[in-house]
């Protein structure tokens, strides 16, 4: 399974964590449902490359490992992550200091 496209079906409920060994997924969409509670951190270590959980009730806060999903791999200059929608969702970001100084990012993107 590559493509999973579960977008506007009434789905509620937190999001399974044992969906992180769907190793072959590439795209998912899981955007407007009404699917609740936190971010699994076992997604962490495989999200696939094109991801939306748009418009959900989903809360809490963005798992570390969720972000970084977004870097350069170590050994290759293309992002794992290619497209992730969190928009329209209820998640807060507790931080006190946010220090982006000394980089080069350097993004091909329609939307920010």
């Amino acid at each position: 399974l590559q493509v999973l496209n579960l977008r506007s079906n009434s789905l509620a409920g937190p999001l399974p964590p044992a969906w992180s060994q769907l190793n072959n997924l590439k795209v998912l969409d899981l955007s407007n449902n009404t699917i609740s509670g936190t971010l699994p951190s076992t997604w962490s270590s495989n999200l696939p490359s094109d991801l939306s959980l748009a418009d959900n009730n989903i809360s809490g806060t963005i798992p570390y490992g969720w972000l970084g999903t977004c870097a350069p791999e170590d050994n290759d200059r293309s992002w794992k992550t290619q497209y992730l929608d969190l928009s329209g969702n209820r998640f807060s970001w507790k931080t006190q200091y946010l220090d982006l100084s000394g980089n080069r990012f350097s993004w091909k993107t329609q939307y920010l």
